[in-house]
């Protein structure tokens, strides 16, 4: 893609995710253009590499009740030879909140990055995560899935 038709593309989905309700909607546009040369954040497969592993690749979050939150948590393991910092997660939208920590990683050690996903529409969904590390150029991602429901969970 040429320079002209990218600058194009950025500024429509900033002017897109302006629109939002979301105080960060610039913020949450600004790392999902920047991450759209590296991951498709659209795309149901997942990126991985040598240095950072995810405990699972998929976190099923089953019915969520609509306009409810979901916590849950997964688990990175830094698999190569030297610490490792996860520097920034970017989400495919607002609904999908997501705290790491902020300190290195040593070797062969984990880190718990905590996710929220906000239920806001009705249906089956399925939202990427991508995590950008100091030991790659590129970011790994994980997915999380579920099915939002008007009705009461179990």
């Amino acid at each position: 893609m040429n320079k002209g038709c990218c600058g194009i593309f950025v500024l429509v989905v900033c002017i897109s995710c302006r629109t939002s309700q979301l105080p960060n909607a610039a913020l949450v546009c600004s790392n999902a253009a920047a991450l759209e040369q590296t991951v498709d954040l659209e795309s149901p497969d997942v990126e991985t590499d040598d240095a950072l592993r995810f405990e699972r690749s998929i976190l099923s979050l089953g019915e969520v009740r609509l306009g409810t939150t979901r916590h849950v948590s997964l688990r990175a393991t830094n698999t190569s030879k030297q610490p490792l910092v996860l520097m920034e997660v970017t989400t495919a939208c607002g609904c999908t909140k997501v705290e790491w920590p902020k300190k290195p990683i040593p070797p062969h050690d984990s880190a718990e990055l905590r996710i929220a996903f906000t239920a806001e529409q009705e249906g089956a969904f399925f939202k990427k995560i991508a995590v950008r590390h100091s030991a790659a150029k590129h970011p790994v991602s994980f997915l999380i899935e579920g099915i939002v429901t008007n009705l009461p969970t179990n």
